[in-house]
């Protein structure tokens, strides 16, 4: 699975457009918080969503593009892909629970005509 951090900048954006922007991005597949390996949740500065799964990065930037136009402003994106991720400072939204399932969401997008599509399914021990 591939790791994606995507940060979107919303030109003169107002709490308001960046409301819009966290429901296209989560429509979209995009989370606003990202998991550590021991099971603990932080929460995202505001702008950055994370999204795992089997992209290239031209699908995330369509994904994100497409997404951003939900608030109505100029956003400027930028795209990361990784294979680990660090980080430090992030707000810990969930400790770890103890014995609690680590489903894998494992998302796939389709563009069609300017239509995205998006099949999301989960699976607890990430066999797909």
């Amino acid at each position: 699975m591939a790791l994606f951090t995507v940060r979107v900048d919303l030109e003169y954006g107002d709490w308001f457009d960046y409301e819009s922007l966290h429901e296209g991005m989560s429509s979209a597949g995009f989370c606003r918080q990202i998991t550590a390996d021991n099971g603990v949740v932080y929460q995202l500065p505001v702008g950055e969503y994370s999204i795992v799964g089997e992209f290239t990065n031209r699908q995330v930037m369509e994904m994100a593009k497409w997404a951003a136009k939900k608030a109505g402003r100029k956003a400027c994106i930028l795209l990361s892909h990784a294979t680990s991720r660090t980080w430090s400072g992030l707000k810990t939204v969930r400790p770890a629970q103890e014995n609690a399932p680590q489903g894998i969401r494992k998302r796939r997008a389709s563009f069609h005509r300017g239509q995205m599509q998006f099949d999301v399914h989960e699976t607890p021990d990430g066999s797909g």
